[in-house]
C-alpha cells in the first residue's frame, strides 16, 4: 500500500463561497465530520451503510459459452469477503461509506498481491487526503490525477490503482455533494433565515405595548427604570403594585416557543437530506397516504442503489477487470423485493410463463432460483406439455384424449381389440 491512510488534517472540499454574514461558518471537512457524529445524522446514516454491507450479491457469467469460471469467482468472493488483511467486507464497506456519505467521495486503493487466491488487495482511504489534479488529461488513461501529501512531499497518483467514485458529478468540477453537506447547507439556510426573522421583527417596532393606567410622568419614568435595571435578564418576577391581582405572560410557557419543535424540523432536513423516510429517523407523524412498501422503495431508489453501484463500479473495474476478466465475468447486488413485492412479482412471472411468453429457466432466474437442467427448461409451457406428451407416449395414435382419460385398447389375451390398428 502507497497511500497514507489519513494525514487527519487533509481538506477536499473547495470553498468559494462569497464573503457575506453567515450564522454557521461555511462546511469544511473538520465540520462536516463534527456533523457526521450528531445522533441524528449518525442515525441516519447508518441505515444506509448498514445496508450496503449486508446486500446480497452475485457473480454473473456474461461472456457467451457453458463455462462456469468456478474458480476465477472464487477467487473474486475471497477478494470481496477480505479485502485486506484487517478488514471484512462489512468492515471495509462501513468505512468508505462513512466517506461517500460525509464527503462524497469513495476512495480505495487497489495493491496487487503473490496470492493465486488473493491476487488484489483493497485498502481504504481518508478520502479527505486525496486532492485532484484539474484539469485531468483525458487524451491519456494512465496520466496522473491524484494527489496525497506525505512526509517527503506530494506524492502522485494514477486511475490505474485508485477508485475514487462520487455519486454527484459535474463538468466544472470533480467534487460533488454528500448528504451530510446538503443537511450542512439546510441547516445553516434554516438558522440564517430565524436569525433574519429575529432581526426584522426585534429591530423595527415592540411586540406589545405597556400602557399604566392614571399613571403620571414620574411613575410612567420610574417602571422603564424598574423593568431595565431590575428585571430585563435577571429572570425575576416583575410585581406592580395595585389594586386589583392580576398577571400576564411574559416568557414562553409551551413547546411552540421553547424550541422542542425544532428537533422535530431538524430530523426532517435530515431526513430529507439523506433520502429516507422520517419514520425511519423517529418521526411518527405521518400526513400522506404513502405505504409502507413505498417507503421502503423510495429508500432503497434514492438513499442505498446509488451507494451500490459504486461499489459495483469497484470490483468490477479494479477487481475483476484488473484480473483479465472485464468481459466474463461481472459483479452486482442483488435487490430484495418487500414481501408484497415478492407476491406480486411471483404472480405476474407465473401468468408470463402460462401464457408462453417465458420458459420456465428464465422463470426461475428472474424469480432468483438456480436453473434447472431438465431438456425442458428452457422451452415455454406448451413446448414444454407437448414434448412431455410425446416422449411419455401419451399424446398421438388416439391413446390419449387429450382430458386425462386413458382408454382400454387391448383384449384380456393382450392383443389389439378389432377395428383398432398397430
Amino acid at each position: 500500500m502507497k497511500l497514507l491512510w489519513t494525514d487527519r488534517y487533509g481538506m477536499n472540499i473547495p470553498n468559494e463561497n462569497k464573503a457575506r454574514k453567515m450564522t454557521l461558518p461555511p462546511p469544511d471537512k473538520r465540520r462536516l465530520r463534527n456533523l457526521s457524529r450528531e445522533p441524528i445524522v449518525r442515525k441516519a446514516m447508518n441505515i444506509i451503510s448498514d445496508a450496503v454491507s449486508s446486500m446480497p450479491y452475485t457473480i454473473d457469467v456474461i461472456a457467451p459459452g457453458r463455462k462456469k469460471y468456478v474458480k476465477e469467482i472464487a477467487v473474486i468472493q475471497n477478494i470481496i469477503e477480505h479485502p485486506n488483511v484487517i478488514d471484512s467486507r462489512r468492515s471495509f464497506t462501513k468505512r468508505i461509506m462513512d466517506d461517500a456519505l460525509v464527503l462524497d467521495a469513495m476512495v480505495v486503493e487497489a495493491a496487487k498481491g503473490s496470492d493465486r487466491n488473493h491476487p488484489i488487495y483493497l485498502y481504504p482511504v481518508d478520502a479527505g487526503t486525496i486532492k485532484l489534479l484539474e484539469p485531468w488529461d483525458y487524451t491519456n488513461p494512465h496520466g496522473f490525477r491524484y494527489v496525497q501529501d506525505q512526509e517527503h512531499g506530494a506524492q502522485k497518483f494514477t486511475a490505474d490503482t485508485i477508485f475514487y467514485g462520487t455519486r454527484q458529478n459535474f463538468t466544472d468540477t470533480h467534487y460533488g455533494c454528500s448528504p451530510v453537506r446538503y443537511a450542512y447547507k439546510y441547516i445553516s439556510d434554516y438558522i440564517e433565515a430565524c436569525a433574519r426573522a429575529n432581526d426584522i421583527a426585534t429591530n423595527t417596532t415592540s411586540s406589545f405595548i405597556v400602557g399604566l393606567k392614571d399613571a403620571t410622568p414620574e411613575m410612567v419614568e420610574k417602571f422603564r427604570d424598574y423593568m431595565t435595571n431590575e428585571i430585563e435578564g435577571t429572570g425575576h418576577i416583575p410585581v406592580v403594585g395595585g389594586t386589583d391581582i392580576d398577571s400576564r405572560q411574559i416568557r414562553s410557557i409551551n413547546k411552540d416557543n421553547l424550541g422542542i419543535d425544532w428537533i422535530d424540523r431538524l430530523t426532517k432536513i435530515i431526513a430529507m437530506s439523506f433520502s429516507i423516510p422520517p419514520e425511519e429517523l423517529g418521526i411518527t407523524i405521518q400526513n400522506d397516504r404513502s405505504t409502507e412498501d413505498d417507503r421502503d422503495n423510495s429508500m432503497t431508489e434514492g438513499a442505498i442503489k446509488p451507494y451500490a453501484y459504486l461499489l459495483e463500479d469497484l470490483y468490477n473495474n479494479y477487481v475483476i477487470a484488473k484480473m483479465g476478466l472485464g468481459g466474463v465475468l461481472k459483479f452486482r447486488f442483488i435487490h430484495e423485493d418487500s414481501e408484497n413485492q415478492k407476491t406480486a412479482k411471483s404472480t405476474r412471472l407465473v401468468n408470463e410463463y402460462k401464457a408462453d411468453l417465458i420458459t420456465e429457466n428464465e422463470f426461475r432466474t428472474l424469480c432468483g432460483y438456480e436453473e434447472s437442467q431438465s431438456k425442458y427448461a428452457n422451452m415455454t409451457h406448451v413446448e414444454k406439455t407437448a414434448n412431455l406428451n410425446v416422449d411419455l407416449g401419451i399424446a398421438g395414435g388416439g391413446g390419449f384424449n387429450g382430458v386425462g382419460d386413458v382408454k382400454n385398447t387391448t383384449k384380456d389375451d393382450g392383443s389389439k381389440k378389432d377395428g383398432d390398428s398397430g
